[in-house]
């Protein structure tokens, strides 16, 4: 199939009534034309319907990308399709005009076209492709045909002036991040064919004061409509089957959460979520406090219940309750909190940036802590539970002074207390078997350490970069001493180890005043640079 390209000594030259002479560069293919650039000074730009006699059928991706001059376009009937970043950052671009020819419309078309106020989609047209009107901080209204099925990723994100919005019937699906930070959008209407809204679909339009869920929506992703700080309610309408985690995350007005009586899956508690069954507590609504007590009968804090709570200083949680699932009280206002007997599981990121919890009760009944369940929380003392944790589980907690370690304590995990700034002194007893790797690595302000007898594993990395470490007793029960167990304490002046067999590769590298070294005679092995 032969294509010809013209360029007409790089310029074609058009006489268009009403408009300025434009200066268009186009290719032809199988006798239709397709405009391929701009070269003109004009900012009013007609794209004829015919070019010596070829109908026009597209304008080409990138066609107009970067033309700062352009400030009003009119597109001809005949053309069917614009392509990818098409007008992108056509920054003075005010209006344009679609033909009701057009069916396509590519990739961020218009994405950054920061002055363009008004577009009408003509009918036709069925998606709305991704980053299409992106950042368009200027667009005041838009409308959407009833034959659009799908509003794509970023479609409309930062469109920062838009303050209302119709979605037709017809549309399906919202993509991820579509509306996101449309500030002044105040007024939204989600048409009834509407069954999925993506992650972070309307997060950040902060203007949102009323919202209603069409009745066949099935589910709204993670954080979709995270940081609307005016909603005061919302329904989940009686087919909504998924609820994202994060979906309504610091919505600080939100203080009712109600679902439709059919629905078979949610309930309502006197404006909090739950299962159907009411034994697990699906989500807390982010402008309630201070207090909440969780109503007996419930088993479970579900999957990131008080995620962003702002408002909710304190909590009981009634007898009964088994688990505390991941992100369950993300980031929340919380300051103290008993958790009952009987828990046995606390999930990932559970209690993390929990920036005012000082105190928290673990009682023995937890089995397992979850990787980075108290990460980044205020807790100023610890008794460490006898649960088995996963990484991180009470890392870069900035206040974290004291620790107790009860009897039953056999084994720090690894990373458990990584980056523990607040601590300057530590004392693990004997019935402490195993210091996991990186426990205390990057403690900043620790200067001194007590093994108790009975310890016989410090694992790899256990107290690397403890720059301030200057005092360490070793256990005579010591069996393993592992790789770069101490790497980088730079203050340690003197170390007695014990009839370790073998001190690991780089067990003390970088420890730059290490002036004085007993080694025990049971020691067989001096790994590579452990001293150097």
């Amino acid at each position: 199939m032969r294509t010809r390209i013209f360029c007409l000594l790089g310029l074609i030259f058009l006489m268009i009534p009403n408009a300025a002479q434009a200066q268009l560069r186009y290719r032809t293919n199988n006798n239709t034309i397709t405009i391929i650039g701009y070269t003109g000074t004009d900012g009013d730009v007609t794209i004829p319907g015919t070019i010596n006699g070829y109908p026009v059928v597209s304008i080409g991706d990138s066609a107009f990308q970067n033309s700062f001059v352009l400030t009003n376009v009119t597109i001809s009937s005949g053309v069917t399709y614009l392509g990818g970043l098409s007008f992108y950052n056509c920054t003075n671009l005010l209006s344009v005009t679609l033909p009701d020819t057009l069916t396509a419309i590519g990739t961020g078309a218009f994405r950054s076209c920061t002055s363009l106020m008004t577009m009408d989609i003509p009918w036709g047209v069925n998606v709305i492709s991704n980053y299409t009107f992106y950042f368009c901080t200027s667009l005041t209204n838009v409308t959407i045909p009833p034959t659009v099925t799908s509003i794509a990723d970023y479609a409309f994100n930062n469109c920062r002036s838009l303050p209302g919005l119709t979605i037709p019937d017809s549309v399906t699906s919202v993509g991820k991040y579509t509306y996101s930070n449309c500030t002044n959008l105040s007024v939204l209407t989600l048409g009834n064919g509407l069954s999925a809204l993506g992650d972070y679909a309307f997060s950040g339009c902060r203007g949102l004061a009323s919202l209603t869920l069409p009745q066949n929506l099935q589910s709204i992703g993670q954080h979709t409509f995270d940081s609307c700080v005016l909603l005061p309610s919302i329904i989940l309408p009686a087919a909504m089957t998924g609820l994202g985690l994060g979906a309504f995350d610091s919505c600080a007005s939100l203080t009712n959460i109600a679902a439709e009586p059919q629905n078979l899956i949610y309930s309502s508690v006197e404006g909090v979520l739950f299962d159907k069954s009411q034994t697990t507590l699906a989500l807390f609504p982010g402008g309630r406090g201070p207090s909440y007590t969780v109503p007996p009968g419930v088993q479970k804090i579900g999957y990131g219940a008080f995620s962003r709570c702002s408002k909710l200083t304190n909590l009981t949680i009634p007898i009964g309750v088994t688990s505390i699932d991941t992100f369950a009280f993300f980031s929340s206002a919380i300051t103290n909190l008993w958790i009952p007997e009987g828990v046995t599981n606390i999930g990932n990121f559970a209690f993390s940036d929990c920036f005012g919890l000082s105190e928290v009760t673990i009682p023995d009944s937890v089995r397992e802590i979850g990787g980075f369940a108290f990460q980044y929380s205020g807790l100023k003392s610890l008794t460490v539970p006898r649960a088995s944790t996963v990484g991180y589980a009470f890392s870069s907690c900035p206040n974290l002074t004291n620790i107790f370690f009860p009897l039953g304590v056999t084994n720090l995990g690894d990373h458990m207390f990584y980056a523990c700034g607040g601590l300057v002194s530590l004392s693990i007893p004997g019935t402490v078997k195993t210091v996991g790797p990186n426990a205390f690595q990057s403690c900043l302000n620790l200067s001194n350490v007590t093994l108790g007898n009975g310890l016989t594993t410090i694992s790899n990395y256990a107290f690397a970069n403890c720059p301030n470490l200057i005092s360490v007793s070793l256990p005579g029960s010591l069996t393993t001493l592992g790789t770069a167990a101490f790497v980088s304490c730079g203050r340690l002046p003197a170390i007695v180890i014990p009839g370790v067999a073998t001190i690991s590769d780089s067990a003390f590298y970088s420890c730059t005043n290490l002036a004085s070294v007993t080694v025990s005679s049971g020691t067989e092995i001096i790994g590579q640079s452990a001293f150097s």
